[in-house]
């Protein structure tokens, strides 16, 4: 693998480095974060999908709403070097079912993933 930048570098670790960590990094109707406390939730993650055996470049399915959950997986698996692979929440299961195989992670449930970060 090639060293290149990453995208946790540049949208979150930035804004702690500019001094902006407890400005709001995601709002939604439910909850509101900031961007530290979203570093360190992304931190999280990603150390939750390391010990689940995630490795650089391979891929990690997202099956989660949008929101806070969705950031914290999609940010901790580009974090470890992964590839974050948003599956869209409209399809029907049996879509899911073929696209799973293709991610490192697909026995990976949204609860798991939870009781990791938290």
């Amino acid at each position: 693998m090639t060293s290149m930048a990453n995208a946790v570098t540049a949208f979150l670790d930035a804004r702690l480095t500019a001094h902006a960590g407890d400005r709001s990094a995601i709002v939604t109707p439910s909850a509101t974060i900031t961007y530290r406390d979203l570093v360190a939730l992304v931190n999280r993650m990603g150390s939750a999908l390391r010990t689940l055996g995630v490795e650089p470049e391979q891929r990690v399915a997202l099956l989660l709403p949008d929101g806070v959950e969705w950031a914290a997986a999609f940010f901790g698996a580009i974090r470890i070097g992964a590839v974050a692979v948003p599956l869209n929440t409209r399809l029907a299961p049996a879509h899911w079912v073929t696209l799973m195989p293709r991610t490192a992670t697909g026995k990976l449930q949204r609860s798991l993933l939870r009781a990791r970060v938290r």
